[in-house]
């Protein structure tokens, strides 16, 4: 120790005498053959004190023979910042210093070497953490301008250390940066980066090429791994390692940023390594920082062998490069083939971890999942419910995660599956081994095969065999859950059908809610779905299909709910072969009926009228509503035109109907949807209709609104369509027209009274024989009465309304032209609540079937009843109402 306080001091003395002079001769630290020789301090001159300005100064550090030197400056304090500029000389215009490694003899002059880097400023994160010579010499220039501004200077340590861990193998030539290691040489070695563990410089190309003996293999373990990040596939700094003994042999990988635990594994008995530093690296700041890349290169343990696990066993698939005994299967379109543990039928080697991933295919036309059938197994008794993981054992990995979760299951002695299958196109098994295994011949031999998979959740239905694409959902299993097209969210494969079957409880109704959807067609319209669609079948227990809705398009469709008789809604998916589209997203969820507010209406009997949204249950305001009127033409040959206007619909139909949606289609499949606040719109039907309300929302979100006027109309040879009671029609729609009609008659009545008093007036004048006879024939008989006012401008006879009869009310007039009474529906007032039953069974087919809305108007307003074969008459003050 009192030694190396002499070589200290000496080196501080040099140093002060330097900084008098203001400049210095070269001042030179040696290795020498003492231990106290071979590491020491080194500083500026004045340390801690600022060093002097207009300063200029050589630290040159020389080794023996077979050494290098190692620097590390822990403190850094010099005048002046660097600026952003990146070449090197104009980085630093203040004080500075510039650091030379690659040196190949002490005397060489500084201006013909090339320079590891300048620097400056007071940021010690922006100095390599450490720097060592490529050979036995490493200088430090220290250059101080004129300023009158001084800093403290800087403060490191030095070490010669021996050059023998760089002699890794076979030189390729002198200076060079190439070595081959053979195993006839050594079995076991270590290689590293040129400057491991300083920081390695730019533009190195450097190569470590191993050659084993035929029957060998090489293991390769990192110890450190420590090389600039730039970016994926390491486009500045990187290592590169082939399964081979050239560049040229196949890659195992490039590598790059900090790594832990890295094991590469040869295939043979040949490895070949290439080392690439290049210069331009983005200049953000200085990648050696605190938290960033120290760049110090690599540290690698070899390791030749002919113990290391023989890869026949390898029949199906190809061992996976660089790994010790992984194996890769890939599908070849529904194949089959066998994997087995190494070394079978014989005992596997002990302490080993073979993985093997066997991957289906996946892709816009296919996808596959794995079966997995265990044919031979070989395990230690554990006597255990659970293997232990002390013995040799098999994790599987059903849906493909990675190897560092937790596996879906242990297989072993006690618990071997008749099969596995997984849930992703991928599945995995791990094998491993301990040490116990020679005493034991354990092992396993199983056979896989690729079958067609859906990427759907639901149970595969007992006929799967006969429609493999067939998947059930129960109530007693599940009350809520998500259906998906196949390969949800990617692309459904082409000519493709698959069955979704719901099964709900006897008191349940069955219900699907979209969350998205985008089901190729050209065209969208409900029914017209040319081969790409999802069609919606609500089935009786006895297997009777009761109705069909058929989507497409990229709306998102309305909710669907099953009948209320029905306990099965069965929904089909078809692709055609031509169109791809992003698929869909629905969640089901079986509700009790108590919680749906239900009802239909049949409409036999009537040529016009109105239809809106009905009232929400006033004691479940929570209810959801499903409310269906079904029209059926009363006149041979006739159409049905519906008017849908003042629509007002929750969600809209830019982005679907998720929540509510009016839905409109013949009986015999074509329609459409709508929701929103879509404009008015007609629609003409050439039979029966069903129009459907559905909505999910509760009482307390904004009431749905709708108003749909229908009409029977009939068209001639030219096409020209004719509306049965035309001018009703109009009335209802508009009340103003009712108005201008009454006003009409109001003025008719005013002109027939004056023409009656007028008349009166001038037969005053006349006799009294004669005015009395007059007077007793003026009464008129009861049959005499008028039975219809006339509209003006029409020859269909219109009544008029009394006051109790809302303008919203639909009545039956009588037409002419077919001699026949056309019953109308009437609306029922605003305080009059259907039952279930009443609506399920009000069948307006007789026109003079009783109707409790006709008997409460005649009742309050206590009118006398009038009869005629054609017409029920109410009279009350003059007015005349044809019902």
């Amino acid at each position: 120790m009192a030694g190396y306080n002499v070589y200290t001091q000496t080196v501080y003395f040099l140093l002060v005498q330097a900084a008098v002079c203001m400049t210095c001769s070269d001042i030179i630290i040696r290795s020498g053959s003492s231990e106290s020789s071979k590491r020491g301090n080194f500083s500026s001159p004045s340390y801690p004190e600022n060093y002097p300005k207009n300063f200029q100064c050589e630290f040159k550090f020389v080794g023996d023979l077979n050494e290098r030197v190692l620097i590390n400056i822990t403190d850094f304090q010099l005048s002046g910042q660097p600026t952003e500029v990146t070449t090197w000389n104009s980085m630093c215009p203040d004080d500075y210093i510039d650091i030379f490694i690659e040196i190949e003899h002490p005397d060489h002059n500084i201006l013909e070497l090339p320079h590891q880097g300048r620097y400056c400023g007071n940021d010690l994160s922006r100095l390599p953490h450490l720097l060592m010579s490529l050979n036995r010499t490493l200088i430090i220039w220290f250059d101080t301008d004129g300023d009158n501004q001084t800093s403290r200077g800087f403060f490191g340590t030095y070490e010669f250390i021996s050059d023998e861990p760089y002699k890794m193998g076979q030189q390729a030539n002198l200076g060079s940066c190439g070595w081959t290691m053979k195993s006839d040489v050594k079995m076991e070695g270590y290689i590293m980066a040129p400057y491991y563990p300083a920081v390695y410089p730019d533009n190195l190309n450097c190569y470590y090429k191993l050659e084993g003996r035929p029957g060998q293999r090489i293991k390769l373990e990192f110890i450190d791994f420590d090389i600039y990040y730039g970016g994926d596939h390491c486009p500045y700094d990187s290592l590169r390692i082939h399964d081979g003994n050239s560049s040229r042999a196949p890659q195992i990988g490039k590598y790059c940023n900090k790594i832990n635990g890295l094991v590469i594994y040869s295939t043979n008995h040949n490895l070949y390594l290439e080392f690439e530093t290049r210069s331009g690296r983005p200049f953000v700041s200085y990648p050696w920082g605190e938290k960033a890349v120290r760049m110090s290169g690599f540290k690698a343990k070899y390791t030749f062998s002919d113990n290391f696990v023989d890869l026949g066993f390898i029949t199906d698939g190809t061992h996976i490069r660089g790994s010790h005994c992984d194996v890769r299967v890939q599908s070849d379109l529904e194949s089959t083939g066998v994997i087995m543990s190494p070394n079978f039928p014989g005992p596997s080697p002990s302490n080993i971890t073979c993985f093997y991933y066997i991957d289906g295919l996946e892709d816009n036309e296919h996808l596959e999942k794995v079966v997995l059938n265990f044919e031979a197994t070989r395990f230690p008794e554990t006597g255990r419910k659970r293997c232990g993981k002390e013995n040799s054992y098999i994790s599987a990995y059903l849906e493909g995660q990675s190897s560092s979760q937790e596996p879906d299951d242990y297989i072993c002695s006690d618990n071997i599956p008749e099969n596995i299958i997984s849930r992703d196109p991928r599945l995995i098994i791990k094998y491993t081994t301990h040490d116990n295994t020679l005493s034991q011949a354990i092992g396993f031999q199983a056979q896989f095969r690729f079958a067609k998979a859906y990427g759907i959740g639901g149970t595969p239905a007992s006929i799967a065999s006969e429609a493999p694409c067939y998947f059930s959902y129960r109530s007693s299993s599940l009350k809520n859950g998500t259906i998906n097209s196949p390969r949800y969210p990617d692309t459904y494969p082409r000519d493709i059908t698959c069955t979704y079957e719901l099964i709900a409880e006897r008191n349940e109704f069955i219900m699907i809610a979209f969350k998205s959807f985008n089901v190729s067609s050209s065209n969208e319209r409900v029914g017209e779905c040319s081969g790409n669609g999802l069609t919606a079948i609500s089935v009786q227990s006895d297997n009777e299909t009761l109705h069909v809705d058929e989507f497409c398009g990229a709306s998102i469709p309305g909710p669907l709910l099953s009948k209320p008789t029905n306990q099965k809604l069965i929904l089909t998916f078809k692709s055609n072969s031509v169109e791809l589209a992003q698929t869909f997203l629905a969640g089901y969820e079986f509700i009790y009926k108590s919680d749906v507010l239900y009802g239909k209406e049949n409409i036999t009997k009537q040529s016009s009228g109105i239809i809106s949204p009905p009232p929400p249950s006033p004691y479940k305001p929570e209810a959801k509503t499903v409310w269906t009127w079904y029209i059926y033409p009363s006149n041979p040959g006739a159409e049905i035109q519906l008017k849908v206007k003042d629509i007002d619909i929750q969600n809209g139909t830019q982005e679907g109907c998720k929540d509510a949606a009016l839905r409109i289609y013949q009986l015999d499949g074509d329609g459409f949807e709508t929701c929103g606040q879509d404009g008015n719109m007609e629609y003409v039907a050439s039979g029966p209709i069903s129009i459907k309300f559905i909505s999910l929302l509760s009482a307390e979100a904004k009431r749905p609104q709708f108003n749909i006027i229908w009409t029977e109309v009939i068209s001639d040879r030219s096409g020209t369509r004719s509306i049965f009671d035309e001018n009703i029609s109009n009335a209802l729609s508009n009340l103003d027209i009712l108005y201008i009609i009454m006003a009409v008659v109001i003025v008719i009545l005013i002109i027939v009274l004056i023409a009656i008093c007028v008349c009166i007036k001038c037969t005053s004048k006349k006799p009294k024989t004669r005015q009395h006879s007059l007077q007793k024939s003026s009464k008129p008989s009861e049959a005499d009465m008028p039975m219809d006012l006339e509209m003006v401008g029409s020859d269909t006879k219109t009544p008029m309304l009394p006051p109790s009869i809302s303008t919203n009310s639909t009545f039956m007039p009588y037409d002419h032209q077919m001699n026949n009474t056309y019953s109308r529906h009437m609306a029922a007032p605003a305080d009059y609540m259907l039952t279930d039953y009443d609506h399920a069974s009000s069948t307006l087919s007789d026109k003079r079937s009783f109707s409790p809305l006709h008997s409460s108007i005649h009742q309050s307003m206590g009118l006398p009843k009038y009869h005629s074969d054609n017409h029920h008459l109410y009279a009350a003050d003059g007015r005349l109402t044809n019902i």
